[in-house]
């Protein structure tokens, strides 16, 4: 709601005398971080602001490594495939995108070199000392 002063004010300042119908307003906060003429300025940063740049680097870190991780997955996987431009396609991705090409490319792997087991079953029925328990 305007009041008849901010309206006065408004009048001050316009080219032709304005009603209350004729004009909108609304508050707006502008602010930066250079100093006023007050000596006024933003403080430098508080310990919500650091919480919330850790949290960012460590998100950051994680992307980077599970990008690395499918990068390497991939190369694992197709011998052909150019590492460097597959990165720079993997950089565009967003999370839920790198867990899918991992999973498929983690499929891939275990298919490619599956893992033998460490105990044979022959030796553990032998009782052999020598053999490796885990």
């Amino acid at each position: 709601m305007l009041t008849k002063e901010e309206l006065e004010q408004i009048n001050r300042f316009s080219k032709a005398a304005l009603t209350a119908d004729q004009v909108y307003t609304f508050s707006v906060r502008l602010c930066d971080n250079e100093v006023d003429r007050d000596f006024e300025r933003f403080g430098t940063e508080g310990p919500e602001l650091r919480v919330l740049r850790k949290q960012a680097e460590m998100g950051q870190r994680y992307l980077t490594a599970l990008r690395r991780e499918v990068v390497r997955l991939a190369m694992l996987t197709d011998q052909s495939l150019n590492g460097t431009v597959f990165a720079k396609a993997v950089g565009r991705l967003d999370e839920q995108e790198l867990l899918e090409l991992k999973d498929a490319y983690e499929a891939q792997a275990a298919k490619k070199f599956p893992v033998p087991p460490q105990l044979r079953r022959q030796a553990a029925k032998r009782e052999d000392e020598t053999v490796f328990l885990v």
